[in-house]
């Protein structure tokens, strides 16, 4: 990702191993080692000019490739355990780990994002983990529970009696299916580009239906959607949502009989 007009620069520093500071006359010897990485693969970095070949000739003494996370799931266990350790520890909580079904989608996943996409989900997930010690589906970020697989279509809602409604593109799908022909499925991100705008409108409407029924209650509320109420209160700022607008509006103020009569 170095412009290629500060490469030469850097190709100068590994041939020589000297450099000027900023505003010095005089060269400072080095005595370094250089390690360096590249998110893509060199060779099609070399071809759309955007590294210069001899610049990674002469950083390439030894190369070791890096496979990406959904290779590694020998791996997988020892980084979520760190992951889920290290932010227990941040955030003051006692989370043991994720359900089996969060389990299967993890391990069924492709993790464009690596590492770094697994420890953000940790992350996230611990934040709204309120007072439980094992993590499900509601304490996933909003962006990751429909990734997994385009069959399943997973609902955030699924406890709620509204649950149905949040997907129908899933319901009128399936019978379709049946007799359609065989397509390779969608991607994962794919899937998420199509179904999020319908999603995210249906959640909101069931969000207003849930706390137009409980009168504003919060608490009572997420416990309609069998979600925790931090979750709750999470979507409701997202959708711009206040539970004031359910509260039950009083009638005017009635004045005394007295008043009016001028006593």
């Amino acid at each position: 990702s170095m412009p290629m007009e500060l490469q030469p620069k850097l190709l100068r520093l590994l041939q020589e191993m000297r450099v000027f500071r900023l505003g010095s006359s005089k060269e400072i010897e080095l005595d370094v080692k250089i390690i360096s990485s590249i998110g893509c693969a060199a060779t099609e970095a070399l071809l759309l000019n955007k590294l210069r070949p001899d610049l990674f000739y002469r950083l390439a003494v030894i190369v070791i490739h890096l496979p990406p996370l959904r290779e590694r799931q020998d791996d997988f266990d020892e980084l979520l355990s760190f992951f889920i350790s290290k932010y227990n520890q941040q955030l003051k909580q006692k989370v043991v780990g994720f359900d089996d079904q969060v389990m299967s989608w993890f391990r069924g996943y492709s993790w464009p994002g690596n590492i770094r996409e697994l420890e953000n989900l940790v992350a996230g997930a611990i934040n709204m983990a309120g007072d439980d010690d094992l993590l499900g589906v509601d304490h996933l970020p909003y962006h990751y529970v429909l990734l997994k697989d385009q069959e399943e279509r997973p609902s955030l809602f699924a406890a709620s009696s509204s649950a149905a409604s949040l997907n129908p593109a899933a319901d009128q799908a399936a019978p379709i299916a049946k007799t359609a022909p065989s397509f390779a499925p969608m991607s994962p991100i794919a899937a998420e580009a199509i179904m999020a705008s319908s999603v995210q409108r249906n959640e909101a409407r069931v969000i207003k239906e849930q706390l137009s029924l409980s009168k504003g209650r919060v608490s009572q509320a997420a416990e309609r959607l069998g979600i925790s109420r931090q979750l709750l209160s999470y979507k409701m700022r997202k959708y711009g949502l206040s539970r004031h607008d359910y509260k039950p509006r009083l009638g005017p103020k009635k004045e005394p009989e007295a008043i009016r009569a001028g006593a």
